[in-house]
């Protein structure tokens, strides 16, 4: 009789520890399998597209810190499955958007504004009052033709390099295509080599052969 029940006792505590160890290892192997799915788990193409365009933004030193910073928490959050895919879109948007601005504005300044262009005449006119018993008066003028779609203004005439002083002007402000500026020179007219228009938009210089 002890016999039987001894041999009842190991085989019950033999059985328990085989059922002990099996559920043991079957929770062990359901842990697994669920880490290895979640491992194994894709990314949506909606998200991973975000990711990939934050991907240029959330380690560029080139855009202001606090930006780089936003763009790395959201390439964060839709790598784990968060964010809201419409606000990280617009937050995308404004980043292209400030970057086009700024690539524009640097083509803006690395393009020469274009050169104006003008028509210069000289001539010498007596005065309307001369007579017969008096030499005529001769006023020497330098005559100034804008050749320009655009509004502009002369802010300054150089003739000879400085040596031929300049007089009063008339139309020589908000210069339209056609407009002809008048400047009296107190120089003859035939002795002038060289006249220097000045406007907002820069320097330019004519050459004339003396005929």
């Amino acid at each position: 009789m002890k016999t039987q029940l001894l041999i009842l006792a190991c085989s019950s505590f033999i059985l328990f520890g085989c059922n002990k160890n099996t559920a043991s290892q079957n929770a062990k192997d359901s842990i697994e399998t669920s880490q290895t799915a979640s491992e194994t788990k894709t990314i949506d193409p909606d998200r991973q597209q975000l990711m990939d365009e934050l991907a240029e933004y959330k380690d560029n030193p080139d855009i202001p810190p606090v930006q780089e910073k936003l763009a790395r928490a959201y390439y964060q959050m839709l790598k784990t499955g968060g964010g809201d895919l419409e606000e990280i879109r617009g937050f995308i948007s404004e980043l292209q958007d400030t970057e086009q601005a700024a690539v524009e504005q640097a083509a803006q300044e690395e393009t020469p504004s274009a050169k104006e262009q003008f028509e210069i005449r000289l001539s010498a006119k007596p005065l309307p009052d001369a007579t017969a018993h008096y030499a005529a008066t001769i006023i020497n003028r330098l005559e100034v033709t804008s050749l320009n779609d655009a509004s502009t203004s002369i802010t300054s005439v150089k003739v000879n390099r400085g040596n031929c002083p300049v007089g009063s002007g008339e139309n020589y402000k908000n210069m339209q295509y056609g407009t002809v500026a008048e400047i009296i020179i107190r120089c003859d007219a035939r002795q002038v080599r060289e006249v220097t228009l000045t406007t907002s938009s820069g320097e330019y210089t004519y050459n004339f052969n003396g005929q």
